[in-house]
């Protein structure tokens, strides 16, 4: 009977630490995803679109880009298997290039309600929520971005 009732428990914590860990695999950050794959060696631009008014603007300063990039490095992430059905707002392509791996892009955009990112990669894109409280977009928000010429 002893063997049995601690087969049982064995069993269920087993399982309980296997959905722990399939749990934990949803979470990523923006800096591994994105920021982890930008190196010294490359040349670093920017271009950021506001959806609301289609005003843009793309900076290849190197200060500006340290302070976006700082303030997205710490975003937290759950993949998100739902459909996002909130409106984008800002659309944020970075464009590496440099002279061992040629060039690359990688990009993100983010929900009017800042609640949830979709990244673009090489694999495609993929859905996440924004799971921590950073305001991550502060530099973004304040940078004057230019209307189109109508």
């Amino acid at each position: 009977m002893k063997r049995i009732i601690i087969f049982i428990l064995a069993s269920v914590i087993v399982i309980i630490g296997i959905l722990y860990l399939l749990d934990k695999t949803k979470f990523t950050s923006l800096q591994k995803e994105i920021l982890d794959e930008i190196s010294e060696d490359d040349t670093v631009e920017i271009s950021i679109k506001r959806y609301s008014d289609n005003a843009r603007i793309s900076t290849t300063d190197k200060e500006m880009i340290e302070k976006i990039l700082a303030d997205v490095s710490g975003t937290e992430l759950k993949k998100e298997v739902n459909d996002v059905s909130s409106v984008s707002e800002y659309a944020i392509r970075i464009y590496l290039k440099n002279d061992k791996n040629g060039s690359s892009n990688l990009g993100f955009e983010v929900t009017k309600d800042k609640n949830y990112i979709v990244l673009f990669k090489k694999s495609g894109h993929t859905k996440y929520k924004v799971v921590s409280d950073n305001n991550y977009l502060k530099t973004i928000e304040k940078l004057d971005l230019q209307l189109p010429d109508e």
